[in-house]
């Protein structure tokens, strides 16, 4: 196999292109008339649609890829070695397995080339030239091809012209350029990727209405792809996070839909207590997350592209591998857990950091905040990778997101075999993982609260702060968080009237809270003639207290004028908290921080209510603002700052937690380099990604391009790399340092990062 060259590949999608076909499905192209007779641009609904058809023939295998090398799968003793092969970084050369077959990638690609070489754009109707929006519609997909391309084999050959035969592959053998991450975005936009941007924010994208495959009805733009996306995913490979943040945030613009948050958190895992023989339990259930990957619509829904299978190959084509793989075979019309079907197992890694996890539930006991403790972790698992009793006995985790529960999942039970159902769709973009990209791009560009507060709190306008000019005198309200430092638990939050005078920026002058004399009470104190600048004042007008506004000499007010300010968020649950003035202010250079358009980016009840739509909180429950005292800034920085420093040296879990304890007071965190802080953020991103996109076929390419992220910042991304493979069968207990050392050695070796090329 080694002596095979572009020439083979290109020569087997030449010889598939030309097969006649049969009406195997509606995805199925007439291939050998618009090969022939070139009259596909008359009927391009047809041809545009038989991309799509090629895109299912690699549909399962880039899940497969992308997954089986990562951190969060892990083989097991009925795994095969065409799929160990690939687990373990072993032979993986092209043609070795029916997965390592790049040519079918190159299907898709020929099959958008052949397209894009002979539509014809000027047809009109109504004034309209309608063949556009589907020409820029075949150029996403093209894009997004080679995207695949690049993240799976590193570097490959550029082809934009049609294949028609031996010859003409030949040729492209020889001077076909070479696309890789640096040049991915200029090759792909010069090749016309940009034009389609502008054609779809003008016409919008092509609507071939509702099809049925028999597992039901869905949209057919549920398997489109939006070019944003696409361009998005090339910048960020690029390291280019301010146009990947710009074109992740257009998406949201340009389709309209409900804030992104809001659809995060619509489906979540719950807590819940129930008593057995009056024992009572606090346990976690997975909810009614698994309809977060089998939505069929567009609409206002999480899935946004997908490949759809249909249910027999009477209604089309049958996408039945991944659940095969993960421990699944259909019997009797039933879908069924088998464990001899069984080749990828959640690992170690996926497991313990998912019962890592803090399921936060808070109960309001006469103004009383009190933090309940639930069991069992992220509640994410319990959809993503149950645990099941097979038909011998037996009982295992099992990869469950192409064959989902039938119900919601309680901490320590198990589901039998029989109670699963097929998922359809094979999700290429979720809403949510495109929130995840985005802090991704943010943080990366120098904005880690923000980025923080899409895990915690997310992206609506009454919870991030706003700057302000001091207006003396206005009435507001402030929320005091009053803490139980010895059990860590809010005690309550009181809602202070007040009035606002300023930061102290003049010598001489100061304003202090006195805790011990009265938590809600300022007291006036005049310091030295050295320059003080100190916290907001907060003045209580109250009588009986001792300031009041006409205490402050007006010419001190007079110099407050003018002075910027934060105000508080405007939800009750005080939103981002955490977010400085800095970071604040230095949100307005970009015009992807523009959270102004209501009908997208507010929720007017946040207001009222302690509603929680950050990622994390999907898994982790109640986690939103100053309720909550486990899942904050501070606290998790600095644990990801301790980890990376007991990985570099060598400390026990415990000590790894010790040191994460001295590096934050409270809600401050005392670590102040912001690169520091910047990757422990993106560290924080890396284990969302695990828990909400596990299994989906993005984890090790998401590494390597995390892993590029720290090299361009620095930081040894090799290393990081063969730490985080390295760690795939440890727990996150065990400690930082310990790790596989055959897939460490391998890792530290970036060739082993990507498959090779025939």
């Amino acid at each position: 196999m080694k002596n095979k060259s572009i020439l083979s590949l290109l020569t087997f999608v030449m010889s598939a292109m030309l097969l006649t076909t049969s009406c195997e499905d509606m995805l199925t192209p007439d291939l050998e008339r618009y090969a022939s007779e070139k009259e596909f641009g008359k009927d391009s609904i047809y041809s545009a649609l038989g991309v799509l058809r090629s895109i299912q023939n690699v549909a399962e295998r880039t899940v497969l890829l992308g997954e089986c090398r990562g951190d969060l799968v892990t083989d097991g003793v009925y795994t095969t070695d065409s799929i160990g092969n690939i687990i373990n970084f072993g032979e993986t050369e092209n043609g070795s397995s029916v997965l390592l077959n790049v040519a079918d990638f190159y299907h898709v690609i020929n099959s958008c080339n052949f397209y894009l070489a002979n539509v014809d754009t000027t047809v009109t109707q109504n004034n309209v030239k309608i063949m556009q929006r589907e020409w820029a519609q075949v150029q996403a997909m093209r894009g997004w091809a080679y995207i695949q391309l690049v993240r799976l084999y590193g570097e490959v050959p550029f082809v934009t012209a049609p294949v028609m035969s031996t010859n003409e592959a030949e040729d492209m053998q020889k001077s076909a350029p070479r696309i890789n991450s640096a040049n991915l975005v200029d090759m792909l936009a010069e090749a016309g990727l940009t034009r389609a941007l502008e054609l779809q924010n003008a016409l919008g994208m092509p609507d071939y209405g509702s099809f049925s495959g028999g597992g039901g009805t869905y949209s057919s733009q549920a398997n489109l792809f939006p070019v944003q996306l696409v361009l998005g995913d090339a910048y960020l490979m690029k390291n280019d996070y301010a146009n990947a943040a710009t074109q992740y945030y257009n998406y949201y613009q340009f389709v309209k839909k409900e804030n992104p948050s809001l659809i995060s958190g619509t489906e979540g895992a719950i807590a819940f207590t129930f008593s057995v023989d009056g024992v009572e339990s606090k346990v976690v259930s997975s909810g009614n997350l698994y309809q977060s990957v089998t939505e069929n619509g567009i609409g206002d829904g999480e899935l946004i592209t997908s490949s759809t299978g249909a249910s027999t190959s009477a209604n089309g084509r049958v996408l039945d591998v991944l659940q095969n793989v993960t421990g699944f075979y259909m019997e009797h019309g039933m879908l069924s857990a088998h464990e001899q079907n069984q080749q990828l197992i959640p690992s170690n890694q996926y497991i313990s950091l998912s019962e890592s996890q803090r399921f936060n539930s808070f109960e309001d006991d006469n103004g009383v905040f009190k933090r309940e403790e639930y069991a069992g972790g992220d509640g994410r698992r319990y959809a993503w990778a149950p645990n099941v009793t097979f038909r011998n006995g037996n009982r295992s985790n099992i990869i469950s997101k192409y064959a989902m529960p039938r119900s919601a999942l309680h901490i320590g039970s198990t589901i039998r075999y029989a109670s699963f159902f097929k998922n359809y769709q094979i999700p290429f973009y979720r809403n949510t993982m495109v929130l995840l990209r985005y802090a991704e791009a943010i943080n990366r560009l120098g904005f880690p609260e923000l980025a923080f507060g899409i895990l915690k709190d997310g992206l609506f306008t009454e919870n991030m702060p706003t700057i302000g000019n001091l207006d003396i005198a206005k009435e507001v309200t402030k929320l005091e968080k009053i803490m139980d430092t010895e059990t860590d638990t809010l005690v309550r939050v009181d809602t202070i009237p007040a009035v606002l005078v300023g930061k102290v920026v003049n010598d001489g002058l100061s304003a202090k809270a006195d805790y011990n004399h009265d938590s809600t009470s300022v007291v006036y104190a005049t310091e030295t003639d050295t320059l003080y600048v100190g916290d907001t004042i907060w003045v209580n007008p109250r009588e009986g207290y001792p300031l009041t506004l006409s205490d402050i000499p007006e010419s001190v007010q007079e110099s407050w004028l003018g002075v910027e300010y934060m105000l508080d968020p405007r939800a009750l649950s005080g939103g981002m908290y955490y977010l400085s003035q800095e970071e604040r202010a230095n949100m307005a250079k970009y015009p992807f921080f523009d959270f102004s358009d209501a009908s997208i980016w507010s929720l007017s009840s946040l207001s009222e209510s302690y509603a929680s739509f950050g990622v994390h909180a999907r898994g982790c429950g109640n986690i939103a603002g100053i309720e909550d005292t486990v899942y904050t800034y501070a606290r998790q920085v600095a644990e990801k700052v301790a980890e990376d420093y007991a990985r570099t040296n060598s400390l026990s879990y415990e000590e790894q937690q010790a040191y994460a304890k001295t590096l934050y007071s409270g809600d401050t965190l005392l670590v102040t380099d912001k690169e520091t802080i910047i990757n422990a953020v993106e560290n924080l991103i890396v284990d969302e990604n695990a828990l909400e996109t596990a299994f989906e076929g993005h984890r090790f390419t998401d590494l390597i391009r995390f892993a590029e992220h720290k090299s361009n910042a620095g930081i040894n991304g090799t290393d990081w790399l063969a730490w985080k493979i390295g760690r795939r069968n440890k727990k996150v207990t065990d400690p930082a340092a310990e790790v596989d050392k055959d897939l460490e050695s391998k890792m530290k070796d970036k060739t082993n990062w990507y498959l090779p090329m025939p």
